[in-house]
């Protein structure tokens, strides 16, 4: 299964440390959540898994091996970010989820909705009318869409990460072989933020039965 490492990573913005000497494992098939106060580095993390943000330190790698090395737009392909506020390019949702991958068929449109939380008929909806939730939903499937293409391994979807989703999204969302790494605050006060130094190694992530 793919795996996310980070090693010794660290981040800065101008004098002030964001992350540092990070050490974190991903594994595949799992769902962790990265839990930090606001402005701990939650996101910047996120960011530097497909290259929207560089460390100033450090190595992350893919599968073993270091995402600098990739592609940057194959390396886009296998590491998909479902926003909060997602962005639909299409007309209908069945066309939204063809963009990751063309000629999908009806029935794994109505599949990938299912594993999304949506109803199986929801493909004909228009996207212009969907509610900020079953948006996220959509993007959440058309990122599994990706992930489910039948290409060689190293072409292959490996990871995905979410910014604050819903709490159903983490609880149905998840895909075998996948990554999913989630952020979240802390549930009580003088949790250890990211920025403190401390490792985001996941100790919580728990197995999703499939």
């Amino acid at each position: 299964m793919p795996a996310i490492t980070l090693d010794q990573v660290s981040v800065s913005h101008g004098c002030a440390p964001v992350l540092v000497e990070v050490d974190a494992t991903f594994p595949g098939g799992e769902c962790a959540a990265v839990v930090g106060a606001s402005g701990a580095g939650k996101t910047t993390l996120l960011r530097l898994l497909n290259r929207l943000a560089e460390p100033d330190r450090g190595r992350i790698l893919l599968d073993a091996t270091p995402i600098t090395r990739l592609d940057v737009l194959e390396l886009r392909r296998r590491i998909g970010l479902v926003s909060q506020h997602p962005t639909l390019l299409t007309d209908t949702v069945a066309d939204e989820l063809r963009t990751a991958r063309p000629g999908l068929s009806d029935d794994r449109v109505a599949a990938l909705l299912t594993r999304a939380g949506l109803a199986p008929t929801f493909g004909d909806r228009r996207c212009a009318e969907l509610s900020g939730g079953q948006a996220q939903r959509v993007c959440l499937a058309r990122s599994h869409a990706r992930a489910h293409d039948r290409r060689p391994t190293r072409h292959r979807a490996g990871c995905l990460h979410r910014q604050h989703p819903q709490p159903a999204l983490t609880r149905r969302a998840a895909v075998p072989g996948l990554v999913h790494i989630v952020p979240a605050m802390p549930l009580c006060a003088g949790a250890t933020p990211a920025s403190a130094g401390a490792s985001t190694r996941p100790r919580s992530a728990r197995r999703t039965p499939w």
